[in-house]
């Protein structure tokens, strides 16, 4: 089931790192979609399945849960 889900400082200061150039051979994809893995795991969602809430911040998103 999707549901709504909402960074804190933290989460989100994570991802957007995860959006700088990739490091150590790895693809900006794989960077990407590692961090929403680890979100993921950590809040109850499928990493692979976010996406944005229309006219809310950036820290909003939807996701389904695991």
């Amino acid at each position: 089931m999707r549901r709504e889900f909402q960074l804190d400082k933290d989460r989100l200061a994570f991802i957007i790192k995860a959006c700088e150039p990739p490091l150590n051979g790895e693809t900006f994809t794989e960077r990407v979609n590692g961090a929403w893995d680890v979100l993921g795991k950590h809040m109850g969602f499928d990493g692979r399945t976010c996406e944005p809430v229309s006219g809310k911040g950036m820290e909003f998103f939807t996701a389904e849960e695991k």
